[in-house]
């Protein structure tokens, strides 16, 4: 696991995933910082892989450790690899459609979380709800639909690099 700084967040995603493996023929075999970034990301799964050569899978907190999970396996010659992320970040959207290393995301669809959280203030403000829990939808996303939630750009951001 490439986990982000320590961090509520952090410990949620990361969890979440290790919740999600007991009982499964998955052994885990370490939990980094991969700092929520690309350039960290890549640095510690480059050591995540050197000191584990084993490893099949890589789970990554957000999209930007996973493209640099993505960039360090690619930089290793490791084609074997299941890079999996989380976010719905248009980079990571484009890299699996293009088949370039992230297999794949969690689509947390930001654009629609932050309009559902603006009108769900609203709706507080104007006393119509007294607040609680939103659900927001997600889905994966893998090389099979990639292409199609690209399509849809009003959705993301930032805009994806061409149109598909």
């Amino acid at each position: 696991i490439l986990d982000g700084e320590p961090s509520y967040l952090a410990t949620e995603r990361a969890g979440g995933f290790t919740d999600g493996l007991k009982g499964s023929k998955w052994d885990l075999a370490a939990r980094i910082n991969g700092g929520w970034s690309v350039e960290k990301g890549n640095a510690a799964a480059m050591d995540l892989l050197q000191a584990n050569p084993g490893i099949d899978v890589i789970y990554a907190s957000n999209d930007y450790m996973a493209l640099g999970a993505a960039l360090a396996a690619k930089s290793m010659g490791r084609k074997n690899l299941t890079i999996l992320g989380y976010d719905g970040d248009t980079g990571a959207l484009e890299n699996i459609a293009n088949g370039e290393g992230v297999t794949a995301t969690t689509n947390t669809s930001p654009v629609k979380m932050g309009r559902m959280a603006a009108l769900f203030a609203v709706d507080l403000l104007n006393k119509k709800t007294a607040g609680g829990y939103v659900e927001v939808p997600t889905e994966i996303v893998r090389k099979d639909n990639a292409v199609a939630v690209l399509k849809k750009a009003d959705e993301l951001f930032p805009k994806p690099s061409k149109k598909y």
